[in-house]
């Protein structure tokens, strides 16, 4: 639903859950290499702890490959 900075390695991150519910937790960056791939983290007291890293791979014919890893 929404994502705010709230910090220069820090947001607050609110989703949508089942049942018409949402969650939300704060997170910070663990890794940024430009152009590469960010990492993240929850804050320790988030209703769901997750982390993950997002990586960047150019390709030859079809612009930007994303993968994504994420853990909860």
């Amino acid at each position: 639903e929404s994502v705010k900075t709230t910090g220069e390695k820090t947001s607050h991150w609110k989703a949508k859950a089942p049942l018409g519910t949402s969650v939300e937790w704060d997170a910070e960056v663990t890794s940024d290499v430009e152009g590469e791939k960010i990492g993240w983290k929850s804050a320790e007291i988030a209703e769901v702890p997750n982390s993950g890293v997002v990586e960047f791979r150019e390709t030859k014919n079809r612009g930007t490959e994303v993968r994504v890893t994420l853990t909860y």
